[in-house]
């Protein structure tokens, strides 16, 4: 059961949830034209991987739906009511759908109209005649779907050119065809009714651990994934971390544990466009601020902060550089430059001295966490007291 009230508790994902709501809203049917009529008009919705050519629309659909109280507790459809002698009816039914970390850009839900015949012979079965369909693309235009999860991060190649977004909290007006061609997901062959117009309106509301859909975050995570394929510059890195300051702050709250796996992974890699350590080092303070931002009332600092540092920072197996050392620069180099009328325009607050610990407590358990380089971070430290100066490509200051 799942709750969506008003003033909205944001904390990180700590629990597996992957469901995607659809709520069926209005149809027009006023220019259907056809044998039968359109005026006792039944919708139902359907989860389906890919359009088969030898099969009919919605034979292949997986049991992914929520059932209700009186049936299973996954089924194959689910019906929204029929309304009666109307051709532009409004619904009011609401179908979950469990979402499968396997997505591919074929996945897509599926919409077929029917009119439901009113005169039912004894002994006979209602007569449903099928109007048309329509159907709903899970993911757009997409390269890779990221998915996350409190303890993973896992990235799954897709054969589309470009970039990918999920569908999450949007409001949608589709076309509905008439007739529909084999493969007709991708098909420009498919016969609509009056001229392609959008006819039927659906919303939808995403809630997921593992997927999200704020461009921003998923910017970032693409260009990640660019730069983990042997790009040491760091160019479109440096661009998309600037692009997550524009970020949902509730999306940001909700995947701050894998936002700060990466951003201290950052730290730790070798790159040659300086800007990208400071670019991830005021993400991190902005995420930080954020997660600081949306704690409970009355506490000092959100726990998660806390409990991340202690509980879940490791530092990286092949690290290239020292978390520690690039922790207390880009901190020394922040402060110095803090003052300056550039760095005030900047987007990300000043922290309280609260949110600050945390940048005291994570060099801490990152020296725990690596024996072998406390010698030389603790000789940095001693360095460090008695140089603020800008940092340079190298990782030492200038």
């Amino acid at each position: 059961m799942e709750e969506f009230p008003q003033n909205l508790i944001v904390r990180p994902q700590i629990d597996y949830v992957n469901t995607l709501y659809v709520y069926p809203t209005s149809l027009n049917m006023t220019k259907y034209q056809g044998q039968s009529s359109a005026r006792n008009i039944a919708v139902k919705v359907q989860f389906v991987p890919s359009a088969e050519s030898d099969k009919a629309p919605g034979s292949n659909a997986v049991k992914a739906i929520f059932g209700k109280s009186s049936s299973k507790v996954f089924v194959t459809e689910a019906w929204a009511a029929v309304n009666f002698h109307s051709k532009t009816p409004t619904f009011y039914e609401e179908i979950k759908i469990a979402i499968p970390l396997n997505l591919t850009k074929t996945h897509h839900v599926l919409f077929s109209f029917y009119h439901v015949g009113c005169k039912v012979k004894k002994g006979q079965p209602t007569e449903e005649t099928l109007l048309g369909y329509s159907w709903l693309p899970i993911l757009e235009n997409g390269q890779y779907i990221f998915f996350f999860f409190f303890f993973f991060c896992r990235v799954v190649p897709t054969d589309s050119p470009f970039l990918c977004s999920i569908i999450g909290d949007s409001v949608l007006n589709l076309p509905i065809a008439s007739e529909l061609d084999k493969q007709y997901d991708t098909s420009t062959a498919n016969k609509y009714m009056d001229g392609k117009k959008p006819l039927f309106s659906v919303r939808t509301k995403l809630v997921s651990s593992m997927y999200t859909h704020d461009p921003h975050v998923t910017s970032f995570f693409n260009a990640l994934q660019d730069a983990s394929r042997g790009s040491s510059t760091g160019d479109g890195l440096a661009k998309a971390l600037q692009q997550l300051l524009e970020a949902n702050k509730a999306i940001l709250v909700q995947f701050s544990p894998v936002l700060f796996d990466e951003l201290f992974g950052i730290l730790s890699r070798n790159f040659t466009n300086e800007s990208v350590y400071i670019h991830a080092f005021h993400a991190l303070i902005h995420v930080v601020a954020t997660v600081h931002t949306e704690k409970a009332s009355g506490a000092k600092r959100d726990p998660s902060l806390v409990s991340y540092v202690k509980y879940r920072y490791s530092n990286k197996a092949a690290a290239q550089r020292s978390v520690f050392e690039e922790i207390i620069r880009l901190m020394l180099y922040y402060l110095e430059n803090l003052v300056s009328s550039r760095c005030k325009k900047k987007r990300g607050g000043v922290l309280s001295l609260n949110t600050w610990k945390i940048f005291y407590r994570q060099p801490t358990q990152s020296l725990r966490s690596s024996s072998a380089t406390r010698g030389s971070s603790l000789k940095f430290a001693s360095r460090a007291r008695c140089s603020t100066s800008t940092p340079t490509a190298s990782g030492s200051p200038a």
